[in-house]
């Protein structure tokens, strides 16, 4: 029985492709570094406005109400962070 061997070019070829496929799916999709476009960007800070931050309930202690508190604790930490970086307090 005789063997087939695959001659260097197909193999070349073949890992050629691998990687492009590699490549095109690792590729950013346009706009910025990071691959968003600027239809899908959304800013913290225009101008010198920055976004709502949006939760419900408090920070009070044994609050029930809401969101977690966790998720309250976090949402005043970003508040404070945009307006520690930028000078603007967020609501």
């Amino acid at each position: 029985m005789k063997k087939k061997r695959i001659s260097f070019g197909v193999i070349l070829a073949m890992i050629v492709m691998a990687l492009s496929m590699v490549f095109a799916a690792c590729a950013p999709s346009g706009g910025d570094d990071n691959g968003s476009s600027d239809a899908d960007a959304f800013n913290l800070i225009s101008g010198n406005r920055a976004a709502v931050i949006c939760v419900e309930g408090t920070n009070a202690i044994g609050s029930t109400d809401g969101d977690y508190p966790g998720v309250v604790r976090a949402a005043y930490d970003l508040q404070s962070d945009v307006e520690l970086i930028t000078g603007v307090k967020p609501v």
